[in-house]
């Protein structure tokens, strides 16, 4: 099948996550890249049919502000699963007004990566995933992750 011909991309869920204590941002304006937020998180987890756990204390993102209300994640989360491998993720997206004027289910979209190393998680490091976010209170935030196929 030609790329031309695709009108649809197939994808397979790989967890839920949700991340707790987003409540402080700290502000940096006027940077190179534009003014950024930092955001420290205090506690999350993820769960799916293959991969779950928690993640590990001093997750951070960091947002540089692209122009008006459209926000550019740059995130590394560290993921240890419920035995004990440990992953790092790495995310960017968008968070704009395309995201969050009326669709559904979430106000950004992020594409991950993942580096992990061997064992039952390796074929992490061989994909590309896409995340669908939303805010569930003012400090806690969730997001479900899909693997293109």
């Amino acid at each position: 099948m030609a790329s031309s011909e695709v009108r649809s991309l197939p994808v397979e869920f790989l967890y839920k996550a949700r991340i707790r204590g987003l409540a402080e941002v700290y502000r940096m304006p006027g940077g190179p890249k534009g003014d950024r937020l930092l955001v420290p998180a205090i506690s999350g987890d993820f769960e799916g049919p293959h991969l779950s756990g928690l993640f590990l204390p001093g997750l951070c993102a960091d947002f540089a502000t692209q122009s008006g209300d459209t926000y550019i994640p740059d995130v590394r989360l560290a993921m240890q699963t419920h035995d004990g491998t440990i992953i790092v993720a790495t995310q960017t997206g968008r968070l704009s007004p395309f995201y969050t004027n009326g669709r559904w289910p979430g106000t950004w979209r992020v594409c991950l990566t993942f580096e992990c190393g061997p064992g039952p998680y390796a074929r992490l490091n061989e994909i590309l995933a896409v995340g669908i976010g939303n805010w569930v209170t003012r400090d806690e935030i969730e997001y479900d992750v899909f693997v293109l196929l």
